[in-house]
Order: structure tokens, then C-alpha cells, then sequence
């Protein structure tokens, strides 16, 4: 009688509960923060859901338990709109879109839009410019839809240093984009082409200025030289020693004064 294989059991699914998610101590959210505190938000969120391993369909249902002020009375308003259940089950992606555009304004979003297109990258901070570039990606998502947008813009925004090296690497990603830029800012920091922020350019040090040099004499010339201001400085000394005076003779009967 041969034996039968069965395949070793599927690990039962992890079942997280409402608990689960108050025991992580989310932060709550009413609707009245900047558009950078928003985003700050969803990635504190996604922090709690990666921690407790929350599934995907059970996301808003948790995200949404948080809401207060406004942000409750803005989600009461779109569970009767949508029906509670079909509210609830909404994608997280869908409802971060939704909040995003509820609660930034529109004169916040133009203003986010013009810091997007004007963003560089200064000098070596090429840290600083990624996780900029992240977080506007992240507040304005419709410039960057699709990722030739992203990677273009990203591309656009580095130093002409490393911008056309990058540029003609043609990447596919965006990702690989960002590791050559870092690859290539890191050479220039260390060549001095870039600097990072607190820190100077070594100043090019001038070549010192050439010394005067006065013509060498000859042995007969030297001594000719020494010879003449000798007789020079003689000369000075007896026209500078006082003459005797002389007597006055008296003649005749002129009287002596």
C-alpha cells in the first residue's frame, strides 16, 4: 500500500482585533492639521498597521476609528453617503486620497504644486532632496501618476554635477535613479564639487608671490662697491668736523671791539 503525501497545513491567518489596534496607541486625527502633518499622519498609520500586521480590508475600518472633530464629522457625513459597510471596506490608498483632498486646501495644494516644481536638490544633500521629493510625491500624487513623471522630475531637480550622468543612465525606476544620484553625490562631496550644508569649499590657495632678487656682483665689483662707500662715508666725516676760526689782526689804531 503506498503512501500518501499530504502537504503540510496553510498557517492559520493572524487575527487582529480592534484591541490589537488601540494596544499600538494610534494617533488621532481631527481634520485641522497642515498638509505635512496630514502626510505624517498616514505614515505613523502605516507604521501601527505594519506592526500589528493589519490586512488590507481592514485598514479605514481601523484608520477611521481615530477620526475627531471635523474628521468625524466629515467621515459621518461620507458613511451615509457610500452606506457604512461600503464606506468601511474602502481601500487605504482611496481613503488617503479622499482625506487629502478634504483636508488641504486648495490655495495649500497650489502652493505644495509650485514647492514641487521648484524643488532642487542643494549641494550634497541629496538625503534631504529624496525625502522631500517622497513627501510632495506623496501630497500632490496627480504630477507624479505616472512613474516617467516621477523620474523626470526627480532627475530635473538634481545638481548639473550629476544630472546629466544620471539623465543619460536612462533608469527605468525611480528607484534606480535615486541610487545613482546618491552614488554620484557622495564622489562629488568627496572631490569638493559638492558641499554639504555647515561645511566650506577649501579656498585655492594663491602661489606666493616671487621675491625681488637683486643681481648678483662680481669679486671685483663687490670690492669696487665696498671701496666707494668707504671713501663716501670718509668723506662725509671731514666735511662734517668743525673748522678752526681764525684771529682777526689789528692794524694801525683801529680800536679793539
Amino acid at each position: 500500500m503506498s503512501s500518501i503525501n499530504h502537504a503540510p497545513p496553510m498557517p492559520p491567518t493572524p487575527v487582529v482585533a480592534f484591541k490589537n489596534f488601540n494596544d499600538a496607541k494610534p494617533t488621532a486625527f481631527d481634520g485641522t492639521q497642515c498638509a505635512t502633518a496630514l502626510l505624517q499622519w498616514y505614515e505613523k498609520m502605516a507604521s501601527v498597521f505594519l506592526h500589528i500586521e493589519c490586512p488590507d480590508d481592514k485598514r479605514t475600518r481601523f484608520a477611521s476609528s481615530v477620526f475627531e472633530k471635523g474628521a468625524l464629522t466629515w467621515w459621518v457625513k461620507e458613511k451615509s453617503v457610500r452606506g457604512a459597510e461600503a464606506a468601511m471596506t474602502l481601500p487605504w490608498n482611496e481613503l488617503k486620497d479622499l482625506m487629502t483632498r478634504q483636508f488641504c486646501s486648495p490655495n495649500e495644494l497650489m502652493n505644495l504644486e509650485a514647492k514641487f516644481w521648484n524643488l532642487k536638490q542643494e549641494g550634497g544633500e541629496h538625503t534631504a532632496y529624496t525625502s522631500r521629493f517622497n513627501e510632495l510625491s506623496w501630497l500632490v500624487p496627480h504630477l507624479v501618476t505616472l512613474a516617467s513623471y516621477a523620474i523626470d522630475k526627480y532627475i530635473r531637480g538634481l545638481p548639473r554635477e550629476i544630472q546629466d550622468s544620471v539623465l543619460s543612465s536612462s533608469p527605468k525606476e525611480l528607484d534606480d535613479a535615486i541610487n545613482l544620484a546618491a552614488t554620484l553625490t557622495d564622489n562629488n562631496v568627496k572631490a569638493g564639487t559638492l558641499t554639504m550644508k555647515g561645511s566650506k569649499k577649501n579656498p585655492e590657495k594663491s602661489p606666493p608671490e616671487p621675491r625681488e632678487t637683486k643681481p648678483e656682483l662680481s669679486k671685483h665689483a663687490y670690492t669696487n662697491h665696498i671701496n666707494k662707500r668707504k671713501h663716501y662715508a670718509l668723506t662725509q666725516t671731514q666735511n662734517t668736523q668743525p673748522q678752526p676760526s681764525k684771529k682777526k689782526t689789528l692794524h694801525g689804531n683801529t680800536p679793539f671791539v
